[in-house]
């Protein structure tokens, strides 16, 4: 599993440039026609663009606080399940349900987060050891139903 992509530095607002976009439609939205100068509807009153300018800096630094905790949640994640995982699967390992079950719950909050950052390779590669765990699972609590979906080769680990 690759290590978060999303802990690549998030794009300021200059570098976003989310302001230039943003700034009339949301004046317009927010305050209708009173948001232009009298003269011209293509330039704000400067009392307008300082408020709005404002609001979006303060929206993005909230969005991008967020965005970054998420990012150093998700390594701290992806390095715990890593290491569970090797323990899970090293030789000789008996793993119980409950650590089995604690690993699924990790393990699909860090897929959520992956699923909405759209990172199919790490999708894949977690949902690979979901399916697998979930075997083991099964098998712990004698639910045949599950093990026939699995290939009995790639899993001959199992009782």
């Amino acid at each position: 599993m690759s290590t978060s992509k999303v802990a690549i530095q998030l794009p300021s607002l200059d570098d976003a440039q989310v302001t230039h976009i943003i700034t009339m439609p949301l004046a317009h939205a927010l305050l209708g026609e009173s948001a232009y100068r009298d003269e011209d509807v293509n330039f704000l009153k400067m009392e307008v663009k300082q408020f709005i300018d404002v609001l979006i800096v303060q929206t993005w630094h909230r969005y991008w606080k967020g965005l970054s905790r998420e990012s150093k949640q998700l390594e701290k994640d992806e390095l715990a399940l890593q290491e569970e995982w090797l323990a899970i699967m090293q030789e000789g390992a008996t793993p119980g349900v409950k650590m089995i079950k604690a690993y699924l719950s990790r393990l699909r909050r860090v897929l959520t987060i992956h699923a909405c950052y759209q990172d199919q390779k790490s999708i894949e590669e977690l949902k690979t050891q979901q399916k697998t765990l979930e075997v083991m699972l099964a098998a712990a609590h004698n639910d045949d139903g599950k093990l026939d979906e699995v290939d009995s080769e790639s899993y001959s680990f199992l009782p």
